[in-house]
């Protein structure tokens, strides 16, 4: 069974944080810019690196990562 991102509920979740740019988020999280970017318009899957990153920068619990970092296909 494969995996997906659940962008919608990572944009819910960044918009929850007050977070209003993706400098802001890139700096919280030390992810560059591009990359969220990418990540956020489904251009691009993050690395296990990058999905630690944001789940620190975004203080999210483990069944929020897993619903967003971990859905079903």
């Amino acid at each position: 069974m494969g995996y997906k991102m659940d962008i919608k509920e990572l944009k819910k979740i960044f918009i929850e944080k007050n977070l209003s740019t993706l400098n802001e988020l890139s700096s919280f999280s030390k992810v560059h810019v591009s990359i969220l970017s990418d990540i956020l318009n489904g251009k691009r899957q993050p690395t296990s690196i990058t999905i630690d990153k944001l789940i620190l920068a975004l203080e999210l619990s483990p069944e929020q990562s897993a619903k967003i970092f971990f859905s079903h296909i």
